[in-house]
């Protein structure tokens, strides 16, 4: 598989974790890295799923709440 490839699946499988409020698949993919935004940076798996579970809302059905 190409790196291009790679890359492609890696936001598929990011963008369907966060679809399914998936925290700990996400953790998973960054395991070994980290998310930097302008005010922070998440590093490792439990930081990621921490930081994902604090500030994004799921709802009892396990659906991600969705801002519109």
């Amino acid at each position: 598989m190409s790196s291009e490839q790679q890359i492609q699946n890696l936001i598929g499988r990011y963008t369907h974790y966060v679809d399914q409020a998936r925290f700990d698949k996400i953790g998973d993919l960054f395991a070994n890295g980290k998310i930097i935004s302008p005010r922070n940076v998440i590093e490792g798996r439990k930081e990621v799923i921490s930081q994902l579970s604090k500030n994004l809302q799921v709802y009892a059905d396990g659906t991600l709440e969705r801002r519109m």
